[in-house]
């Protein structure tokens, strides 16, 4: 399949988002968080905890080796946006584009890009799933430390998000364009003012 770099960039800038919703989601209850076929199954938040758990020790290398996280990832979208009917998981169907499955024989650029990604032949590590989690869900929290403050790790409060902060993300994310140099003639473009402006006003 022939694809643009863009429809690359951007059908992965979906996943990011599918994924950002449904964290938004099992935070606000909108799933089915407390079913044990979800939470072992599907849930982005459990997979999270499952990886975090197999890193101890010298799992970091057995995550590496891993291919299951991704699979289960995609499955989850397909849940969301298909539901379910199975009396043991009962998932409203919610549609909408940004859930959508990708198509091979698409007319959409955008559509044969994604079918990519979620492709089960797409070699995404869990060690790979797990740090794009972690990047999503944890962040830097200021703490009085004395006299003064100091910088920690801490959990994002999904829950607390508003879904305009939501959209605003997601055209943040659809203001990059995504461009090729050539090898020889490396060249990095930083829109410094205008992101400054954008972190101004969230």
């Amino acid at each position: 399949i022939e694809i643009d770099y863009r429809d690359l960039y951007l059908a992965g800038t979906r996943i990011i988002m599918r994924t950002i919703v449904a964290l938004f989601a099992e935070a606000r209850g909108l799933l089915p968080v407390d079913n044990r076929i979800y939470q072992q199954s599907y849930s982005i938040d459990g997979l999270r905890q499952q990886l975090d758990r197999r890193a101890s020790g010298r799992g970091g290398e057995r995550l590496a080796q891993g291919r299951s996280a991704w699979p289960r990832m995609v499955s989850l979208f397909n849940l969301i946006y298909y539901g379910s009917s199975h009396e043991q998981l009962p998932v409203p169907q919610y549609s909408g584009n940004l859930f959508q499955p990708g198509e091979s024989q698409g007319e959409s650029s955008l559509a044969r890009a994604l079918t990519l990604l979620e492709s089960p032949d797409n070699p995404v590590t869990d060690k790979q799933v797990r740090q794009i989690l972690r990047l999503l869900t944890r962040t830097k929290v200021r703490v009085r430390k004395g006299r003064g403050s100091t910088l920690v790790d801490g959990p994002v409060d999904f829950a607390a998000l508003s879904t305009e902060y939501i959209g605003i993300l997601y055209e943040g994310l659809l203001d990059y364009e995504l461009k090729q140099a050539d090898a020889s003639d490396p060249i990095i473009f930083l829109n410094v003012g205008r992101h400054l402006n954008c972190k101004r006003k969230l």
